[in-house]
C-alpha cells in the first residue's frame, strides 16, 4: 500500500519576491511568491515561461549575488549577465538592489542593501580592476550574507550542484586536475569545470552528501542523548544523596511492568538499529532473570532498571528527528521503485538498492528516472538546513507522468520540520497543474507596455 507522504508545515517564505529589468535587454519581470493557502504555502515557487525567457538565468543570478564566498568568481558571474536592474525582497524586510553604474547591461554594478534597523551597504564592482573587491564595504556585504544564515543549494539542469561544500569540493578536484601550483586564482573555473565532472560524478556526489548529513545528524543526536543521560543519573545521585530516593520514589509497580516497559523499549529501538542510530537491544536473558525475580527484589530492580529504561529513551528521543528524515527518505524512494526494487540506508554500510532478486545494485545500474529521483531527494536531504532556498532546474528530467504528480509532496517531505522554500523553474504541465496556485509565470512588462 501506498503511504501517505507528509508535506510541510505552513511557513513564511523566505523570497517575498523578485523584480528584474532589462534583462537580455528584452525581458522585465515582477515575480512574487503565492501567499495562497495550502500545504504547501510559504514552501513553493514554480517559475514558468517559454524556453529564452529566462528561468534559467534568474536562478543563476539568484545564487552567484547570495553566495557569500568572496573570492570564488560569483561576483564575476554576475557582472557577465545581461540585466540593467535586479532586486531581490526578503521576507524578513531585507532589500537587495543591483544597478548597472553604465549604459552597458554587462559589466560593472552597484548593490545597495537595506536591512531592517541595520545601516545599509552600498559597493560597486568593475570587471576591469575587480574594483571594489579589497574594499570594507564588500567584506561588510560577503558578512551580511553570512550572517543572514540562508543557504543557497543549487541543482542545475545538469544536475551538477551548487552549494557551499559541494562547489568548493568541485574547485578543489579541478585545481588537482588541472593545476600544479596550487590553488587557482582565475575566474575561468565555470568553464573548465565542465570537462572535469560527469552525471555519474555527479550522483556518487549527493548520495555521499545526503549519508554525510545523515551521520552528522546521529553525532548530534547522540551527543544530545548523552547529556540527557548525565542529567538522569545526576538526578538519580542528587535524590540518594538527598534522600529523596526510596521506596516511595518508585514509579514501576511491578516485575511484569519492568518487563512490559522493556518490551516496548526494545520495540521502538529496532526502528533506530535499522539505520544504524543504534544497536538492536538483546533482552532476552534480562527478561529470564526478572522473571525469576521476587516481590523483595521490587525496590532494587526499579533502582538499577530505571536509570537505563529512562537513559535509552532519551537517546531515542534525541535520535527521534534523523530517524523519521531517514525512514521518509527510504520509504519514498522504495515507493517509487516498487515493485521490483526497494532501498535502505545503514550509517555503517551506506545507501543500498536491492532488486527483487536480492541482488544489490549500484546506482549507475538504474534507470535515468531512477538515477534522477535518487538524486534529487539526495540533495534535499542534503540541503537541510536552518534556513535553505532550493533551487531545481527542470526537476522533471526524465521522470514519467506517475513520478512527476508524486515529486514535489515527496521533496516538501524530504525537507519538512525546516525552514525552507523550494524554487523550481519547470515546463512540466504536470507540475504547474497540480500546483497552479504556486506557478509564478514570467509575464514581460516591457512586452505589456508596450501593447
Amino acid at each position: 500500500m501506498k503511504r501517505k507522504v507528509r508535506e510541510a508545515e505552513k511557513s513564511p517564505s523566505l523570497i517575498d519576491s523578485i523584480e528584474v529589468e532589462g534583462l537580455f535587454q528584452t525581458y522585465s519581470y515582477k515575480l512574487k511568491a503565492a501567499s495562497t493557502e495550502g500545504p504547501a504555502s510559504g514552501h513553493l515557487v514554480l517559475l514558468y515561461g517559454n524556453n529564452g525567457t529566462g528561468k534559467t538565468t534568474l536562478l543563476n543570478l539568484l545564487y552567484h549575488l547570495m553566495h557569500p564566498e568572496p573570492y570564488a568568481g560569483h561576483r564575476s558571474y554576475v557582472g557577465a549577465i545581461s540585466f540593467k536592474a535586479f532586486r531581490l525582497f526578503l521576507a524578513d524586510g531585507t532589500a537587495i538592489h543591483v544597478s548597472r553604474t553604465a549604459a552597458d547591461i554587462r559589466g560593472p554594478y552597484r548593490v545597495h542593501v537595506e536591512r531592517p534597523n541595520r545601516p545599509n551597504i552600498d559597493w560597486t564592482w568593475a570587471e576591469e580592476t575587480k574594483r571594489g573587491m579589497e574594499e570594507p564595504e564588500y567584506r561588510e556585504y560577503c558578512s551580511f550574507l553570512q550572517e543572514l544564515g540562508i543557504t543557497f543549494h543549487y541543482l542545475r539542469d545538469t544536475r551538477r550542484v551548487e552549494g557551499r561544500k559541494e562547489r568548493r569540493q568541485l574547485r578543489l578536484r579541478h585545481q588537482i586536475l588541472y593545476s600544479e601550483e596550487g590553488p587557482a586564482a582565475d575566474e575561468s573555473f565555470e568553464d573548465q569545470e565542465e570537462e572535469t565532472v560527469t552525471p555519474g560524478l555527479f550522483l556518487r556526489q549527493s548520495i555521499e552528501a545526503a549519508t554525510r548529513w545523515f551521520g552528522r545528524q546521529a553525532l548530534s543526536g547522540t551527543s544530545m542523548g548523552y547529556t540527557s543521560v548525565n542529567s538522569i543519573y545526576r538526578d538519580i545521585i542528587r535524590r540518594v544523596v538527598t534522600g529523596a530516593l526510596s521506596p516511595h520514589s518508585v514509579t514501576r509497580s511491578s516485575v511484569e511492568k519492568l518487563i512490559e516497559d522493556l518490551v516496548l523499549l526494545k520495540k521502538r529501538n529496532s526502528a533506530f538499529a535499522k539505520f544504524g542510530l543504534t544497536p538492536e537491544m538483546d533482552i532476552t536473558d534480562i527478561i529470564t532473570y526478572l522473571q525469576r525475580a521476587l516481590p523483595q527484589h521490587l525496590e532494587i530492580l526499579n533502582t538499577v532498571l530505571g536509570p537505563y529504561l529512562e537513559g535509552h529513551q532519551a537517546r531515542l528521543d534525541a535520535l527521534q528527528s534523523v530517524q523519521e528524515v531517514m525512514n521518509d527518505f527510504v520509504s519514498l524512494l522504495t515507493d517509487f521503485y516498487a515493485p521490483h526494487k526497494t532501498v535502505t540506508i545503514h550509517l555503517a554500510r551506506g545507501l543500498e538498492i536491492k532488486a527483487d532478486t536480492g541482488q544489490i545494485l549500484q546506482p549507475n545500474l538504474l534507470s535515468s528516472g531512477e538515477k534522477q529521483l535518487l538524486l534529487l531527494f539526495c540533495n534535499a536531504i542534503s540541503a537541510r538546513g536552518e534556513k535553505t532556498i532550493f533551487m531545481i532546474d527542470e526537476p522533471e528530467i526524465s521522470l514519467n507522468v506517475k513520478w512527476q504528480r508524486q515529486l514535489i509532496p515527496a521533496l516538501l517531505t524530504c525537507m519538512s520540520g525546516t525552514e525552507f522554500q523550494l524554487v523550481l523553474a519547470t515546463h512540466s504541465i504536470e507540475l504547474l497543474a497540480q500546483y497552479r496556485a504556486y506557478v509564478t509565470p514570467l509575464d514581460n512588462i516591457l512586452e505589456e507596455g508596450q501593447k
